[in-house]
């Protein structure tokens, strides 16, 4: 697996999503990249998994990333992490959300 994340090319092209002005009772949901959402409700704005590394550990994120955090709209109102495989300096581009949400045992980090 490590091997094949050394030479395989990433795919695929950056591209600055064009989120909509939304009406009473809308949302939007924009795929980033594996569990990586921004979804926009009319009142609050949420992240899902944000990570936007090139690197997991070992592992090479294969296809680049539909967006980057510098387009994301601003999110401060909660983040939502589904499991472990988070990316700290992800999280830091943004400001201290005001919901957390984490899996058990992983508030610590």
């Amino acid at each position: 697996m490590v091997w094949k994340s050394l030479i395989t090319r990433r795919q695929g092209s950056y591209q600055k999503p064009d989120y909509p002005n939304l009406r009473e009772g809308q949302l939007a949901l924009t795929w980033i990249g594996h569990t990586s959402f921004p979804v926009q409700f009319t009142n609050l704005n949420a992240l899902i998994n944000p990570n936007f590394a090139n690197w997991l550990f070992w592992q090479k994120r294969v296809k680049k990333t539909a967006c980057g955090s510098e387009s994301c709209p601003s999110l401060t109102d909660l983040v939502l992490l589904t499991h472990a495989h988070f990316h700290r300096p992800t999280l830091r581009k943004f400001p201290p959300p005001r919901i957390l949400v984490v899996p058990w045992g992983v508030g610590n980090l």
